[in-house]
Parts: structure tokens; sequence; C-alpha cells
């Protein structure tokens, strides 16, 4: 859906839901400011930088770049009533857009422009989600948290760079608030 589509070699063949499954971390970068977030591979290695631009022109936004520092989307804060969102663009295009949609339970959305509404919901007594295509009511992935960090695994037929950067945005809306 987006550009550059990026495929992870991470996949283990030790049981079925690995191999239909391939492991990613989100969690604060430690040497920068609380706002800015890392994307990783289960191995360590960095895909996504995700920097926060408090006092951007026009309100809170997002920098996402990829693992060789090149800008790869950014975010536009929305201006509603009650809930944040963010419109999520590529080289100024808008490609998707991002925000909460509920608070009890916590409930976030990812809504692909002419493409699939996603939905995942942050139970409260819970430390596992999921996040859900909305039309099929399909699994793309399992997020798990634990401390700062969320483990997420990802279906295999997803595109990281579609899903990772966005879960990102989520990421940082649930946990530092947004």
């Amino acid at each position: 859906m987006l550009a550059a589509p990026l495929k992870s070699e991470e996949q283990s063949t030790d049981s079925h839901e690995s191999e239909s499954q391939t492991i990613f971390l989100i969690k604060p970068k430690m040497d920068g400011f609380a706002n800015d977030l890392q994307v990783m591979t289960e191995d360590g290695r960095v895909i996504y930088h995700v920097k926060a631009r408090i006092f951007a022109q026009g309100g809170h936004s997002f920098a996402i770049y990829d693992e060789n520092m090149q800008e790869y989307l950014s975010t536009r804060q929305q201006f509603t009533a009650l809930f944040p969102r963010h419109d999520v663009m590529h080289s100024g295009v808008k490609v998707a857009e991002v925000g909460q949609q509920r608070i009890v339970p916590m409930e976030y959305f990812i809504q692909f422009h002419n493409g699939p509404r996603m939905r995942i919901g942050m139970g409260i007594y819970s430390s596992i989600c999921q996040l859900v295509e909305v039309e099929t009511n399909s699994m793309v992935a399992e997020v798990g948290f634990e401390r700062s960090t969320w483990v997420v695994a990802l279906s295999n037929d997803r595109e990281p760079s579609d899903i990772l950067p966005l879960l990102s945005i989520i990421y940082r809306q649930n946990t530092i608030g947004g």
C-alpha cells in the first residue's frame, strides 16, 4: 500500500505460529527524547525511527524515518473535538489516517486511503491485544505489552512497511499521551 515495502527475513520454522508471524519490537529510544521511538526486528536491527515534532507548525506531528534515516512518512495532527487523529503523508500525499476512536475500552484505528480499516483495542486487564482488519474481521497482528516495549507479531501476509510505522504512532499516543 505504501511505497518501498520492507520484507523481513527473520522467520523461524520451529512452530506453526512462528511460520505465520514475524516478530518486531516498538520501544522508546533511550538516548533521544522520551518522544522518540524505534521499530526493530527481533534481533535488534532498527528499521524505523519515529520522532515526535511536539512544536511543529500546525500542531503535534511525527516524522518516520527508514533505517537509513531517510524520511519515509510524516503525520499532521487533525484538530478534532474528542480524540487525537493524524493524517499520514508519504511524499506529500495522504496515504492513511491514524487515531483514537473510543475511551472505554481504549480503541485506536488505522484507515488506509482507498484501503482497509483496522482497529486495535487496548484491554484494561490484558497486556495482549490484536490489530484486526474491520471488514474481514481477520487478525493482522498480535501486540503484547512488556513495560515500555510493544512486541508485535505481524502476519507474514502483511507488509511491515504498511503496519509498523502506524502502530508506532498508536504506541506513542497510548503510552506517552498524545
